[in-house]
């Protein structure tokens, strides 16, 4: 609690004296946990609902039945094995039968239950793993792609995650690219999916990199991933345009006017490889989960 109380009290001062670039360790953790938002104009979110998880936020979209976007944030502890996956699909207890999507929904539609937050980015904590696999983390995505390309992202992701001192994602699906739904329950099947990323190095003298993906359905071609994800990237501030979501609107202007339109791969190494680390007896960080909440 001693420790909880004295990084409250050094966000307080940091706010007092401003922004300056040696204090995005800890600057990020309240500026970034902020839910994003929409243009006035939008359509996307006129029944969205926002849920908080022990390990993610989503916003809900009743019309589609699935999340608009899932956000949250990666680092080395949170990459601990201690949780072996379970299958255990299951809709949201949080969201009211009318709005929620059901298992029949994606029995023999085609498409897998492809989650937004993947199981492997919550093996630290048994109720984040557990909640990773409600219907409210999930899309429709064909098994080519969930299985491979996407695949591939989710696991370069965490190989970044090691090398961060915090990695945070949005992820989800352009609903304003839904061509179809499937079920009786009509989930909404998009064409594209997402990924925002904001790596914060363990020198915290270094400015935060962005990147983010944008992968259209067909980057699977048959059974084989066709391009390398390095040329599905583009920066955050193109995305938001593409997507119509203002994933960080919170952050300071340095970052709005700068790290939102960065794109340089070369910051990122793209031949990383994830292994997961073995479980550890102490517990993450009582101050980062309670931001994470």
């Amino acid at each position: 609690m001693l420790l909880v109380i004295s990084m409250l009290i050094l966000l307080l001062i940091q706010a007092a004296v401003g922004f300056t670039p040696n204090l995005w360790a800890n600057e990020h953790v309240s500026v970034f946990s902020k839910a994003p938002t929409y243009p006035a104009t939008s359509q996307i979110n006129v029944d969205e609902i926002v849920l908080s998880k022990t390990n993610i936020q989503i916003g809900y979209s009743k019309r589609y039945k699935e999340p608009s976007w899932v956000a949250y944030s990666l680092n080395p502890e949170k990459l601990r094995a201690c949780f072996n996956r379970k299958d255990q699909f299951k809709p949201d207890p949080a969201i009211s039968k009318p709005d929620s999507a059901t298992l029949n929904d994606y029995k023999n539609s085609g498409y897998d239950r492809g989650h937004l937050s993947p199981a492997a980015d919550n093996r630290w904590s048994n109720e984040a793993m557990k909640e990773s696999f409600q219907l409210s983390n999930i899309s429709p995505q064909p098994p080519n792609f969930n299985q491979r390309i996407w695949a591939s992202l989710e696991n370069l992701i965490r190989a970044w995650a090691l090398q961060s001192k915090d990695l945070w994602v949005v992820t989800g699906p352009e609903l304003s690219r839904v061509e179809k739904t499937i079920g009786s329950s009509e989930v909404g099947v998009s064409s594209v999916f997402y990924k925002a990323l904001i790596a914060f190095s363990n020198d915290a003298n270094q400015k935060p990199k962005a990147i983010a993906f944008r992968l259209p359905i067909s980057a699977i071609d048959g059974s084989s991933q066709s391009s390398p994800l390095s040329s599905y990237t583009l920066s955050i501030r193109e995305l938001e345009r593409d997507s119509q979501i203002d994933f960080f609107e919170q952050a300071p202007a340095e970052f709005q006017e700068s790290t939102e339109l960065q794109l340089d791969n070369s910051d990122w190494d793209f031949s990383a490889k994830f292994s997961a680390l073995p479980c550890a007896t102490e517990t993450p960080n009582l101050f980062e989960e309670l931001f994470s909440r």
